[in-house]
């Protein structure tokens, strides 16, 4: 791993949490480097494929389901922010889901730029 501490200070502001809880995704993978480099690179691929599906979601089961899958793969690597983006999305029911949907993409979408940043800086891409 790259090294990449848990938390960033900010001028003596206080830490900012990284995208990645690291300390988290050890754990999940007992150390295993080379098993956290495959779980952050398959993370990478299947959380653009639930934001798609959360796009093109005809109704709130294919919505919920995208959502919740993406929840529980963020929940695997402590991507924290992801996740929390992801439970609330997956929260959207109806109406709501049809007026607030494309916003809940927005933020999840920011969240994976930053979760993404900090997997291409693990894997020295």
């Amino acid at each position: 791993m790259g090294m990449i501490s848990q938390t960033d200070t900010t001028g003596g502001t206080g830490n900012v949490e990284l995208p990645i809880d690291f300390d988290h995704l050890q754990r999940f993978t007992m150390g295993n480097r080379s098993l956290e480099r495959e779980v952050l690179d398959l993370f990478r691929t299947q959380s653009h494929s639930c934001v798609e599906r959360l796009k093109g979601a005809g109704d709130d089961r294919a919505w919920r389901e995208a959502a919740h899958t993406l929840k529980g793969a963020a929940a695997g690597i402590g991507a924290w922010a992801v996740h929390e983006a992801s439970r609330a999305a997956e929260k959207m029911q109806g109406e709501v889901r049809r007026r607030d949907g494309q916003s809940a993409i927005g933020a999840l979408e920011a969240a994976l730029c930053d979760t993404d940043a900090m997997i291409a800086q693990f894997l020295n891409e």
